[in-house]
C-alpha cells in the first residue's frame, strides 16, 4: 500500500509538472506575441525614422546597441533576462539596393586603380634605380 501511495504521488508530480509546462509555454508565447514583437518592431521603426536608409546601414552597430539597452530595460520589467538583440536584415527598396551595389563595385574599382597606380609608381622608381646603378657602373669602368 505504501508503494502505491508513493507511485500515485510520483504520478501526480509528473502530471503537475506537465500541466505547469503548458501555462508556462502559453505565458512565453503571450510574452513574445504581445510584448516582445511589438516592442522590438516599434523600437526599430522609431529608430529608422531618425535616419536616412544609408545612414541606418552605416550606423547599424550603434543602433543595435541602443536596441539592446532599450529592450533589456523594458523586458526586465517583466522579469525577463535578455541576452542580445540583433539586426539580421535591412530590407531596402530595389533601386537603393542597386545603387549600393553599383557604389560598392565602383569603390572596389577605385581601390584596384589606386593599387595599380602605386604598383606602377613603385615599378618606375625601381627602373630609375636600376638605370642609376647601371650609369654608376659605367662611370666606375671609365675611371
Amino acid at each position: 500500500m505504501a508503494n502505491q501511495t508513493e507511485e500515485t504521488s510520483e504520478n501526480a508530480q509528473q502530471a503537475s509538472n506537465k500541466s505547469a509546462g503548458v501555462p508556462k509555454y502559453s505565458s512565453i508565447k503571450n510574452l513574445v506575441t504581445r510584448v516582445l514583437e511589438p516592442m522590438v518592431g516599434n523600437h526599430f521603426r522609431n529608430s529608422a525614422q531618425n535616419f536616412e536608409a544609408l545612414d541606418f546601414l552605416k550606423q547599424r552597430s550603434e543602433i543595435q546597441q541602443e536596441a539592446v539597452d532599450h529592450i533589456k530595460a523594458a523586458l526586465s520589467a517583466y522579469g525577463v533576462q535578455t541576452i542580445g538583440t540583433f539586426i539580421n536584415e535591412i530590407d531596402l527598396p530595389d533601386e537603393l539596393e542597386e545603387q549600393l551595389t553599383t557604389r560598392k563595385i565602383l569603390m572596389e574599382r577605385a581601390k584596384t586603380i589606386e593599387e595599380e597606380t602605386k604598383t606602377e609608381k613603385h615599378r618606375q622608381v625601381l627602373i630609375e634605380e636600376q638605370e642609376k646603378t647601371k650609369n654608376q657602373a659605367k662611370r666606375v669602368r671609365k675611371l
